[in-house]
């Protein structure tokens, strides 16, 4: 049986303030085999803290010919924006000052205020870049 690490809203406030997370890794899988100028692309990207904490953002990705939309998680197939793990990498799930969960769209609301949202954009940006120039190089 497995068990959530719970912390309460303002504890993930600070955890996003105090101990920043830094980019490990990004993974990009190609959802659509479509050879016209827009590509689906999925991702996972990786973070880390000083604490140990990781933090898994899950990603998707239009890339048009002069555009790319971004955004987290997807919710037609229910998987989550954010996953925060702690140092033990025991799953952390956020509730209120009362004790009842927290929902997924509140903890993404809460991360996407974040140093961690900010620069995930920035890394996304530059995993895209890089992963096109690589397939430019292939073909």
């Amino acid at each position: 049986m497995t068990h959530d690490h719970r912390i309460q809203k303002q504890q993930l406030v600070r955890m996003l303030e105090d101990a920043p997370f830094e980019h490990m890794t990004s993974t990009v899988h190609v959802l659509d085999g479509r050879r016209d100028e827009r590509h689906e692309l999925a991702g996972v990207s990786i973070y880390s803290n000083a604490q140990g904490w990781m933090a898994q953002v899950n990603w998707r990705a239009v890339v048009d010919s002069d555009e790319i939309t971004l955004r987290v998680g997807d919710a037609d197939s229910g998987e989550r924006a954010y996953e925060l793990r702690d140092e033990h990498r025991i799953q952390v799930s956020v509730e209120d000052e009362g004790g009842s969960p927290v929902s997924e769209d509140e903890v993404s609301a809460i991360v996407a205020q974040s140093q961690l949202a900010k620069s995930w954009e920035q890394d996304v940006v530059s995993v895209l870049k890089e992963t096109r120039e690589r397939q430019a190089t292939v073909h």
